[in-house]
């Protein structure tokens, strides 16, 4: 079992308990996760428009912020 991080201790749930719906509002809610979003898009737009620029998608974007943000140690 993996060392409880951030967002395990934000939420007091073990996946024991967890349904799709209640981890998916507690992603949605989350300011840490959403500033993480807006960030990565952020940085992601501001490239976009560069001649020549061939950087991933705006959804590799996102999945790639939420992985680093839900797998960050604090």
């Amino acid at each position: 079992m993996l060392k409880p991080n951030w967002f395990d201790e934000a939420f007091c749930e073990t996946m024991d308990k967890a349904t799709a719906e209640g981890v998916l509002r507690e992603v949605a809610e989350s300011p840490r996760i959403i500033a993480a979003l807006k960030e990565a898009l952020a940085e992601h737009d501001k490239h976009a428009g560069q001649h020549g620029w061939a950087g991933p998608s705006r959804t590799q974007v996102v999945r790639r912020a939420l992985a680093e943000v839900l797998d960050s140690e604090n």
